[in-house]
């Protein structure tokens, strides 16, 4: 009895041991806990500035009703600093400003589901470090005038810096010092007044110290130029591209703003000077300077005028000519020279109901070349709401006229313009191209050193032109613009803006 009482008692146990077997759940069975991986963006951190942590709950994922509990480590215990739900992704931020370069500690945990155990991210050690702020030095001009006062205006952001010191260095040709110091404004702002007294280049560049908020840093530099005039600026406005996109440079200008003319850059034609006696054979006029009892340029109002003048009686326009007809011409010659670039002349022609009045804005060799001739403006009376760019150039000896020494030339039926009123005409001149442009449409382009065939090269366009601005009266184009002393106007006049040259 005793034998069956123990064996009942062993099958007893068996039966609750295979019952209990069969209610718990054995390890190979238990649910999955989900891994969590931990990164930051961005790359590297920076004191003061924001970071974003991100996990990514995976294998399983989890889904959008959960949360993640992100913790922090104090050093002796983890606490938590916030709760954040799971996105689509199964992804869950926090986003944190770490406040100085001292490395700390965080985590992701997240709760067991139906799906998944409760799981935990290995530590992640967030490392700060202090950023350089980005700094500028500006101006509105890089250029001063000795004497005068030059404003250079800094700017500290990224991170800014309001009422800290900002020093102004100033390069002496073996190292940098400090020229002065000024107090960032709120608007991360900083300027200072600057007064050269002698001519040169100076460069500066701003500075500030490392502290707990940010590294140490430097501006780029900037050259400040400081001159005895103002150079050129063409204007100012924005500054044009060439077709491949880099600036065209200054090279110089005229907006007339004075009352007479300059002669640093300009001189008065005169026919006598040069030989040019405009107009068919039986009836010449002359180009003339300025005299006591008659006007052919004035600077005024802020135009040049060139002006045309029948007189009462002729005046001896020497080489033994002498004639009722007198106009104005200026050029740059032996001033102003260069090879290519963009010429721009903004001008009102006359709008004249008569024939025989001419101007042309043109280009000549420095070195008076035997050939080429740029007339990238030409206006004819007789066709007043028409320009007609036109180049002059050696081709070959066969057709080849000893007295111009010109055999071939480029132009077009004529380009429409504004009689009358101010137009705009510009030449862009580039080795083997030019192009013309009438208010900014483009009215002619020559591959000139294509055309070039004798030699094969870019001559005569290859070398410094001058610039001239003509005005001129009793000119002939083929018998059709010569002007009808007898009953024409007695007076006609050109008014030109501005010339601006670039390089």
């Amino acid at each position: 009895m005793s034998l069956l009482r123990v064996t009942r008692a062993g099958l007893t146990g068996l039966l609750i041991a295979l019952l209990a077997a069969l209610l718990v759940p054995s390890a190979s069975g238990a649910l999955p806990t989900p891994t969590l991986t931990v990164a930051q963006a961005p790359t590297p951190a920076y004191v003061g500035q924001p970071v974003t942590l991100t996990v990514t709950i995976s294998n399983p994922a989890a889904t959008t009703s959960e949360v993640v509990t992100w913790e922090k480590f104090n050093g002796l215990l983890w606490s938590s600093v916030g709760t954040a739900p799971v996105n689509a992704s199964s992804k869950a931020t926090l986003t944190v400003t770490p406040t100085s370069t001292t490395s700390v500690k965080y985590r992701a945990r997240i709760a067991a589901s139906a799906t998944h155990a409760a799981g935990t991210s290995a530590s992640y050690s967030l490392a700060a470090q202090l950023k350089a702020p980005t700094m500028t030095l500006t101006s509105a001009k890089d250029w001063v005038v000795v004497n005068q006062a030059a404003t250079l205006t800094g700017t500290v952001t990224d991170p800014t810096a309001p009422n800290e010191t900002i020093t102004l260095q100033k390069w002496s040709g073996l190292s940098w010092s400090t020229a002065k110091t000024g107090t960032l404004l709120a608007d991360s702002t900083v300027s200072f007044s600057i007064t050269p007294t002698t001519t040169g280049n100076t460069r500066y560049r701003l500075s500030i110290a490392k502290n707990t908020k940010h590294a140490a840093a430097t501006s780029p530099e900037f050259v400040l130029r400081s001159l005895a005039t103002p150079p050129f600026d063409c204007g100012g406005g924005t500054q044009p591209l060439k077709p491949n996109g880099t600036p065209w440079t200054c090279s110089y200008n005229d907006e007339f703003n004075g009352t007479s003319l300059d002669t640093n850059y300009w001189t008065q034609g005169t026919s006598d000077a040069t030989n040019k006696f405009p107009g068919p054979s039986y009836q010449k006029s002359c180009f003339m300077a300025n005299s006591p009892s008659y006007t052919t340029n004035a600077v005024h109002n802020g135009v040049l005028e060139l002006y045309a003048l029948v007189l009462p009686t002729a005046v001896d326009c020497g080489r033994g000519v002498s004639s009722r007809m007198v106009s104005g011409e200026v050029f740059s010659y032996t001033k102003f020279a260069q090879t290519y670039g963009r010429y721009e002349v903004r001008a009102k022609l006359p709008d004249l109901q008569t024939k025989g009045v001419q101007e042309t804005f043109w280009l000549w060799p420095e070195n008076q070349y035997p050939d080429g001739e740029i007339d990238f403006a030409e206006f004819y009376s007789a066709n007043p709401s028409s320009n007609f760019p036109v180049m002059h150039y050696y081709v070959d000896d066969s057709t080849r006229d000893p007295a111009t020494h010109h055999n071939t030339y480029q132009t077009v039926a004529g380009c429409p313009l504004t009689a009358g009123a101010y137009n705009t005409y510009r030449l862009e001149w580039s080795p083997g191209n030019m192009k013309f442009f009438i208010n900014n449409v483009l009215c002619l382009e020559n591959n000139y050193q294509a055309a070039n065939t004798a030699t094969g090269s870019p001559e005569p366009f290859n070398r410094d032109f001058f610039l001239a601005l003509t005005q001129a009266f009793g000119t002939n184009v083929g018998g059709d613009n010569v002007f009808p002393l007898a009953t024409g106007p007695t007076s006609s006049s050109t008014k030109i803006e501005y010339v601006r040259v670039w390089k």
